[in-house]
């Protein structure tokens, strides 16, 4: 007997989110799940046993009196037949029920019709036209076989596992009717499937938004398709949120378990490179894995495998969202390249509350280090600036430095930067660029400014620049180089000396009264022999 255990029924992401933070936290477990597919999503250890034994009336009531202390219903809102088994053995054994449900999804798209089941949802289908995706799974798919020329317009999204696809096989459902994967899905990847299949209705249950529920609603907005949406069933008594269940628990196991009592979430910013599995070092791979949540722009969160995903990389938005789903106790944000070069790190860490989270942080490879390793060169003698999202003065830098390495802004960022070097006569300058790294358009170009004006580039830039001839500015610009009439002018001597007690530093802002010749402030912008940059 172990009546310390704790029975989770983990049929959702919620379930299995709580069987492992109990395991963490030194709590025994028994994770009881309907399917092996199911099994494999949650890995045991000394703390935590899964079980896909399918259990009867008898079955539930015999793995209760077996010893337990607990039993939490996370099954699927949907699933009501199994909870009330669930509930009524626990009645009967005397067991405490905990029901954990997930809260409904938030949508505001209008073009949305609520049925009370899928039959319901068959019937209103029958009298309209176009093709329709189905995201409820295999378990009623075969209710769509009443549509009229079903195999030309109903499309299934099921779980990919052998059973599964032979049963839809059986009753019609092959080859481009069936998708066999494992969710919940992105936005991108639910809008691409409806355009794929060019559907005009989809049908779905709200599964909440641990379950993308509102990622394929968006996705159904910007596709125009009408959503058929199996309303929930109403629970016979009130339930508890993730966040809710955890503080009962934490009650509970305060003595036996110190994690439980820890008030404090973790969150990991975690660079990755590239964004490509070869870029991506060990502890952040090992970061991802174990994540709750894993956000960060759409081009970084679709380059690594996790459970759960939020496309989105403005701080304040990240935080903001993490105060409205306290469900996540490991949280990474996925910044690109490296975290201690121009990334959202630093707005992150001034931002994130450090009562509340314990922060670590995961450096990775950066673009500036990956570009000078794919052309043999080195960076420690080079000049960093970014100019990805801010205003820098790259031409300047490269006028007087003999290598300079800048992030750009975009294509358009290196072409214009290509057209000022060219007209402030440093077209002898040698400029290499590496754009879209880690991805299919990887690319590394070299050449002068002039013979690089009209290349394509990508939408991520890192140039390389190398001047062989820097223009150094600490002695001041000799008398002759000034473009002068019979004007008499302060002699270098002075100048310099005057500039040298101005103090100035890149912040400065000098006005230089009368200029004329520039003998003040202006010395540095006025040249005969070449036209020099500010």
């Amino acid at each position: 007997m172990n009546n310390d255990r704790v029975i989770v029924f983990a049929g959702t992401t919620e379930g299995r989110m709580l069987t492992e933070f109990l395991g963490n936290s030194k709590v025994n477990v028994l994770a009881c799940v309907s399917t092996d597919f199911g099994k494999h999503m949650i890995e045991e250890n000394e703390f935590i046993t899964v079980s896909s034994e399918r259990l009867g009336e008898s079955g539930l009531r015999r793995i209760m009196s077996e010893g337990c202390s607990a039993v939490i219903d996370a099954t699927h809102p949907y699933a009501t037949i199994i909870s009330g088994k669930i509930r009524e053995a626990c009645r009967e054994t005397g067991k405490e029920y905990v029901r954990l449900l997930r809260p409904e999804g938030k949508t505001e798209y209008d073009d949305i019709v609520i049925v009370p089941d899928i039959d319901s949802a068959v019937e209103y289908l029958r009298k309209t036209q176009g093709n329709i995706l189905v995201t409820t799974g295999s378990k009623e798919l075969e209710k769509f076989t009443r549509l009229d020329d079903y195999k030309g317009r109903v499309f299934g999204r099921v779980l990919s596992t052998p059973q599964i696809s032979q049963k839809c096989s059986d009753i019609g459902f092959e080859g481009e009717n069936i998708f066999c994967m494992k969710g919940p899905f992105c936005e991108e990847l639910n809008y691409g499937m409806l355009r794929q299949v060019q559907a005009k209705y989809m049908v779905t249950k709200d599964s909440g938004e641990p379950g993308g529920f509102e990622d394929k609603i968006r996705a159904a907005e910007r596709a125009g398709v009408k959503v058929v949406l199996v309303g929930r069933p109403e629970e016979p008594e009130a339930g508890h949120t993730y966040e809710e269940v955890v503080n009962i628990l934490r009650r509970r196991y305060e003595t036996l378990s110190p994690a439980l009592s820890s008030d404090k979430k973790r969150i990991a910013i975690v660079g990755i490179g590239m964004g490509d599995p070869d870029s991506l070092t060990e502890g952040a791979r090992n970061a991802i894995e174990n994540a709750d949540v894993v956000i960060g722009a759409s081009r970084m969160v679709t380059s690594v495998r996790c459970k759960k995903t939020l496309e989105e990389y403005r701080a304040e938005k990240i935080l903001s969202y993490l105060q409205e789903h306290t469900e996540y106790e490991n949280i990474v944000v996925l910044v690109s390249g490296d975290t201690g070069f121009n990334s959202a790190t630093k707005k992150l860490l001034d931002m994130i509350d450090k009562n509340s989270y314990d922060v670590e942080i995961k450096c990775g490879i950066s673009s500036v280090s990956y570009l000078c390793s794919k052309i043999g060169t080195s960076w420690d003698d080079a000049y960093l600036l970014s100019a990805h999202g801010k205003d820098a003065n790259v031409v300047g830098n490269i006028s007087q430095r003999s290598k300079v390495i800048s992030l750009m802004d975009g294509a358009e960022s290196v072409r214009e930067l290509c057209r000022d070097l060219v007209t402030y006569e440093l077209d002898h300058v040698k400029l290499t660029v590496g754009q879209d790294f880690g991805g299919p358009n990887e690319k590394i170009v070299s050449g002068r400014p002039s013979e690089l004006t009209s290349t394509e580039f990508g939408k991520l830039c890192v140039v390389l620049s190398e001047n062989p001839d820097p223009i150094c500015l600490n002695s001041g610009i000799k008398d002759e180089e000034f473009m002068r009439g019979d004007a008499p002018m302060t002699k270098s001597e002075v100048r310099t000396l005057s500039v040298s007690k101005m103090r100035l530093d890149e912040n400065s802002v000098i006005y230089d009264v009368g200029a004329g010749t520039g003998s003040g402030g202006g010395q540095s912008i006025r040249h005969r022999k070449r036209k020099r940059c500010r």
